[in-house]
């Protein structure tokens, strides 16, 4: 009766104690509580294979006897083995395959990087040529613009004595007619020569373009040979004019000797 009185009290007191704990107090003791149990069951946990291995050797021993025992033990490592072996397998041959993709990867990379040399290189070798070509230009350009300048000095200077001697053909006709008028020598010879100072002055350069169309033969040649086809009337032409002036001069020699006494 005591041991009951005494157990009543000790719960009143222990609830007489939870009632005056704060709240923060009985957040402690719950803590505890639930850390104490988390401790035990990671206990249990970690205990708990040689817990189990223990069992089932008493179990299998007293039913099968101690070989009983380790022939099940042998079959049971026998298949966690086979398993192993099995994981290991799948796990060496994924390395390997991945092994495979890595250096697959790297010959690649190493192609690629082989492939934007030669790249580069071209490259490099394509920029050193326009490079080249362009100063090749650039010095052609100078020895043109130095031949240009040449030139045009030339040309002026053909021009100027072109001009000189026109001014004195001029003369030297202005001169011609004043002499014949004034020594009333005019016939056809004076008209002929004053026609033909014409020309030099006024026409020698259509001149010059006629004579040099004119063909040196009765056959024209080109760069692939003779031009059966082209028309050759021209060299007839001047050849039949040539023909009559040698032979008007050959026979009015004496007249023109005259002319000139």
């Amino acid at each position: 009766m005591d041991s009951l009185d005494a157990k009543l009290k000790k719960i009143v007191e222990n609830n007489q104690i939870e009632m005056n704990k704060t709240p923060s107090e009985r957040r402690e003791d719950k803590l505890k509580e639930l850390n104490n149990k988390l401790l035990d069951a990671r206990s249990k946990y970690e205990s708990g294979p040689l817990r189990i291995e223990n069992a089932e050797k008493q179990y299998y021993t007293l039913k099968d006897g101690a070989v009983g025992y380790e022939k099940r033990k042998f079959e049971k490592y026998k298949v966690e083995a086979e398993n192993l072996k099995k994981e290991m397998l799948v796990n060496h041959q994924e390395d390997i395959k991945n092994t495979f993709h890595s250096l697959s990867y790297y010959n690649s990379q190493r192609t690629y990087s082989t492939n934007i040399d030669t790249v580069k290189l071209t490259m490099l070798k394509n920029i050193m040529k326009q490079l080249k070509q362009l100063q090749k230009e650039n010095a052609n350009k100078s020895t043109n613009n130095r031949k240009t300048y040449y030139v045009i000095e030339e040309q002026e200077s053909v021009i100027f004595w072109l001009k000189f001697l026109n001014y004195c053909i001029i003369s030297f006709i202005i001169v011609f007619i004043a002499y014949s008028v004034k020594e009333q020598h005019i016939d056809i010879y004076t008209y002929l020569f004053v026609i033909f100072g014409a020309i030099i002055v006024f026409y020698l350069e259509p001149l010059i373009k006629l004579i040099q169309s004119i063909p040196l033969s009765f056959n024209v040649y080109t760069a692939w040979g003779e031009d059966t086809e082209q028309p050759t009337s021209t060299f007839y032409v001047v050849l039949i004019i040539s023909f009559i002036l040698m032979f008007v001069i050959y026979k009015k020699n004496a007249v023109i000797d005259n002319y000139f006494k």
